[in-house]
């Protein structure tokens, strides 16, 4: 509180004192006003002493400090509407970093109903007499938050906007902490009349550097359009491009010096007028161009056509024109501006291209940066069945198979990133979709083409069918050959034993039966003969067995369609006695389908099977061996079942080689499985036996379903 005081004395009829009479006036409100008035004198000529905006409004928060305020902050909005702290004062200026902080860590919202937000979005000011302990916890966002302002002391609040042409500009905020100083209804008013007059600053200081720029702006553009017609004249020139403007009103046509030069004519051999013009051009041309001129006018939009000229001169000229419309006030049209372009060598070009690319062996497809088909040749057409016009225009995906077309404009994309000539599809299968939807394998190569109007590829196109075949094939060759291979390697390891055994059984016997003629034993000797003769026999097997494995994909056979169920039970009637000696029975399951295969080696497949499921799987009497079939989209497969000893796991394999057999006891060569596996790998299929000791063995066979014939 500001007072002023002044004292009368009281004195006696003597004169003497006797007592003083103080009258005390409280002058805070005159004093607060007088302030206002200096203060708002001196922020005036602030104000106008600058048109640097921004160093203005921060020596308005550091003149605010201490007089009217014990915090002076200002916020502005930049173009973008993003808020910008331009400056924060305070009587303390280490304090000034608890305002930073609570910026950092509580950025404003621009959706809170009060504050500085509130005040920006609305333009509507805040005054806070009294800041009670209620509001600040209603305010802060946690405790925290709480806990700093609370240390900032705050005591009373104004916040205005700065608003210029109904815009808000920013905001001004008075805080009273220290000072305890409570705001009243004039300050409010006071703070108004600042903001309005820092605002009006503000906005001046913008106008005016908006104007300058657009001054420096304009005369930029001036300049560059002077330089940019000395580049556009020196560019029609080195171009050999022309300018036409043509007056519809007076029928005349301005040339260029170039556009004269590109009709070859001087100036005084051209007349002037639309029908001169007519007259230079091709005879056969001359519908097209008039047509194209009638579009323009009757569209509104722009005029585009390529022509001859008279071809009476040493050689033919064919000129690219181009131009637009001129419409008057009402809207009629009064005229046309326009170049023209000599493109003879670029027509000459695409001829020559288009040329080589119709005379290429292979498909030829040119595509545009979108991916459009822009040229095919005739191979194109042949390979995909399409004919030209139904190709022109498309989509080049339309070649690309559904299951690649997601893709396949990434990969365009990434080639038109980095265009050069490359292979498409590097170790990736390329296939290509013909018009009826059958597939074909590709092997395309990419070459970029920069033309007039864009980056072109030119992808040429290969069917590699008949490679494929004839890789494929090959692979098959080599491994046939390996297996062969394997099969020779495993022949000559064994037939040192297998083959051998048998001869060191003769030569032995041979030995024994010199030495009993000798001594006269009959008896030993014919049982010397009946060794030597079983071992003969079992040498002869082997030879035919072998000879047999030999011929197996040597000797190519007729397919005819076979019944598998006759099949099998001709063979249960040969082995019929067999089967009696080891008590066994053959159950044959019905239905057995019909294959196209060569029968003799079927029924060679199933009597190896049969004969050993009779040799080692009937250990015991009324031994069941079943034969029968499975069927899925891919495989025809056969079965034999029976419940001998079974197999274990690790011969499963090794049964299918040459001379294996695990049982020793019984009479046999080794080669049977061998055959098998080679008869039914021959036919495309496959043959594997699933078994387990003391759970029998199932041996199976088994072929493509194709072959299956109903």
């Amino acid at each position: 509180m500001t007072v002023r005081a002044s004292a009368a004395p009281v004195r006696d009829a003597s004169g003497k004192t006797l007592a003083a009479v103080t009258t005390v006036y409280d002058i805070t409100e005159r004093k607060q006003a007088e302030e206002r008035r200096h203060f708002a004198d001196e922020a005036g000529r602030l104000l106008s002493s600058s048109l640097d905006y921004e160093w203005t409004l921060r020596a308005l928060a550091h003149l605010a400090v201490p007089r009217i305020a014990d915090w002076c902050a200002v916020d502005m909005l930049d173009e973008d509407g993003a808020l910008q702290r331009l400056e924060v004062v305070h009587v303390d200026p280490a304090k000034v970093e608890y305002a930073h902080e609570l910026q950092r860590r509580y950025p404003v919202d621009r959706n809170a109903p009060r504050g500085l937000a509130a005040i920006l979005r609305t333009g509507a000011p805040e005054f806070i007499p009294v800041i009670s302990e209620e509001l600040l916890a209603a305010t802060a966002r946690d405790q925290e938050q709480l806990r700093i302002i609370r240390e900032l002391g705050l005591h009373s609040y104004i916040g205005v906007p700065l608003i210029a042409r109904e815009r808000v500009l920013g905001a001004l905020t008075l805080v009273s902490a220290e000072s305890a100083r409570t705001y009243t209804e004039a300050d409010l008013e006071f703070a108004l009349e600042l903001a309005r007059r820092a605002a009006a600053a503000v906005d001046n200081a913008q106008l005016y550097t908006a104007a300058q720029r657009e001054i420096a702006e304009r005369q930029e553009a001036e300049a560059a359009l002077r330089a940019s017609e000395e580049r556009l004249r020196f560019t029609l020139e080195a171009a050999h491009v022309g300018t036409w403007n043509w007056n519809m009103r007076t029928n005349k046509l301005e040339w260029s010096e170039n556009l004269l030069k590109i009709h070859g004519l001087s100036q005084d051999a051209f007349g002037g007028t639309f029908a001169d013009f007519q007259n230079d051009i091709h005879p056969d041309d001359r519908g097209m161009v008039e047509a194209a001129i009638q579009r323009a006018i009757q569209g509104g939009g722009t005029y585009q056509v390529e022509y001859r000229l008279d071809p009476s001169g040493d050689a033919l000229t064919w000129v690219e024109g181009k131009g637009r419309v001129i419409f008057d006030e009402k809207g009629q049209p009064a005229g046309m501006a326009g170049i023209c372009m000599d493109v003879t060598e670029r027509r000459l070009a695409e001829q020559r291209f288009r040329a080589a690319v119709e005379s290429s062996p292979s498909a030829m497809v040119l595509v545009d940066a979108h991916g459009r088909i822009a040229l095919v040749n005739t191979q194109t057409e042949f390979l995909f069945g399409y004919e030209r016009q139904e190709l022109l225009g498309q989509s080049i995906e339309l070649l690309v198979p559904q299951r690649f077309r997601m893709a396949h404009p990434m990969f365009r994309a990434h080639f038109h990133a980095q265009p050069q000539a490359r292979p498409m599809g590097m170790g990736r299968e390329l296939f290509g979709l013909r018009k009826d939807g059958s597939e074909f394998p590709t092997e395309i190569a990419l070459n970029p083409i920069q033309m007039p109007d864009g980056l072109y590829v030119l992808s040429t196109i290969l069917d590699i069918t008949e490679r494929k075949r004839a890789e494929a094939a090959l692979r098959q060759v080599n491994l046939e050959l390996q297996q062969k291979n394997a099969d020779l390697e495993q022949f000559v390891y064994t037939v040192s034993h297998d083959l051998k055994s048998p001869l060191v059984t003769v030569s032995g016997f041979i030995g024994l039966l010199r030495e009993e003629l000798a001594e006269n034993q009959r008896e030993e000797v014919y049982d010397c003969l009946d060794r030597l003769e079983r071992a003969t026999v079992r040498m002869g097997d082997l030879i035919d067995d072998l000879l047999e494995l030999s011929r197996i994909g040597r000797v190519e056979r007729p397919r005819v369609v076979c019944d598998t169920g006759r099949v099998m039970r001709e063979i249960g009637e040969e082995l019929v006695d067999r089967f009696h000696a080891a008590q066994a029975r053959l159950v044959i399951q019905e239905g057995l389908p019909r294959l196209f295969i060569d029968p003799m080696r079927f029924t060679e497949v199933f009597e190896n099977l049969l004969t050993n499921a009779i040799k080692y799987g009937c250990d015991r009497p009324d031994t069941q061996i079943e034969v029968g079939c499975e069927m899925d989209e891919a495989e025809c497969r056969f079965f034999v079942r029976d419940e001998g000893p079974g197999i274990a796991p690790e011969y499963h394999e090794r049964i299918f080689g040459l001379f294996q057999r695990l049982d020793t006891r019984n009479e046999g060569t080794g080669v049977g499985l061998a055959i098998v596996a080679r008869i039914v790998q021959l036919a495309a299929g496959r043959a594997w036996v699933e078994s387990a000791p003391g759970k029998g063995a199932t041996f199976w066979a088994a072929f493509p379903r194709s072959l299956v014939r109903t």
